[in-house]
């Protein structure tokens, strides 16, 4: 947008000559915004150093520390909210109450003392990218130092039809077959085992992913659930889980079906949960968020 302004006000001042004037500005203005922006995340994160924070706590500067962060933090925060309401710049008083919103919790979120609850949804149809997204996300988030648990979903195909999925617990690294088609994997057919739809889910694999979302969350700073459907709100699968993480102090990323939203959200989420689609959203930009609603430092 500053590009193609550059070039239209120098068109109109200066002819085909100012063309390349204003094309030039407009890339200089754009490189500009961007390290603003980037200098600005960096200073908010920075604010929420261990070492800073403790060496302002022991003067009694905290507050200073935290109005700071704050501060620094607002327009990274706008941004990404505006990225991802890109749809809502016609409705400027529904994009205002939004930005409000968002402008309320950042402030709020220094004198919850620390970490609060917060609830990330990642949504899409069957088949869109939701669990390549999530990776992503906790790929992003953990080059900037943060403690991701949970686990994750990958899908198995078979000429283009989803026949499958196995656990990644993300904590150990450990991974098993999840559910098939058909039969349970590791069952042979026999004994009792869960199903849901067309799937028949492992004794091994419903066990790993309880401990992933359970024994092994301790310090964690994030926890991903892949994926939140219709058999955990059945009360399957990792509803019990999801029941516990309610009092957990960092963030949650919930793996949720477009159709699921809501359900989801009014069960497992919280006052400020936010929603990406998996088709639009970047994942960095998610990592950030979670950063900040988090208030956890970026450990490096």
């Amino acid at each position: 947008m500053m590009v193609l302004a550059g070039l239209v006000f120098g068109g109109i001042r200066h002819g085909v000559a100012g063309l390349l004037d204003g094309a030039s500005a407009g890339v200089v203005m754009v490189l500009r915004a961007m390290m603003v922006l980037l200098g600005f995340t960096a200073i908010s994160v920075e604010l929420r150093n261990p070492v800073i924070l403790a060496w302002l706590e022991r003067r009694r500067f905290r507050g200073l520390s935290d109005a700071l962060g704050v501060a620094f933090g607002t327009l990274p925060a706008f941004m990404a909210a505006l990225s991802e309401h890109r749809r809502l710049w016609r409705r400027p008083r529904q994009l205002g109450a939004i930005l409000l919103q968002l402008a309320d919790r950042l402030v709020s979120a220094p004198a919850a003392g620390g970490r609060s609850r917060a609830t990330t949804i990642i949504t899409g149809p069957t088949g869109s990218g939701k669990t390549t997204l999530a990776t992503a996300v906790v790929e992003q988030l953990r080059a900037r130092g943060m403690r991701v648990a949970g686990v994750l979903a990958p899908g198995l195909l078979a000429d283009g039809r989803r026949t499958g999925f196995d656990i990644l617990n993300l904590a150990t690294g450990e991974r098993t077959p999840l559910a098939r088609e058909g039969v349970a994997p590791g069952t042979h057919g026999t004994g009792p085992h869960a199903r849901w739809s067309r799937f028949a889910f492992s004794p091994e694999g419903l066990t790993l992913g309880r401990r992933a979302l359970l024994a092994d969350i301790t310090g964690a700073d994030v926890v991903v659930i892949d994926e939140v459907g219709p058999f955990e709100l059945s009360g399957g699968g990792w509803a019990d889980a999801l029941d516990v993480l309610k009092g957990f102090d960092g963030v949650t990323i919930l793996i949720v079906r477009e159709s699921l939203v809501e359900q989801v959200r009014a069960r497992w989420g919280s006052a400020d949960t936010a929603v990406y689609t998996a088709s639009a959203a970047n994942a960095a930009a998610i990592a950030d968020q979670c950063i900040l609603h988090s208030r956890v430092t970026a450990r490096r």
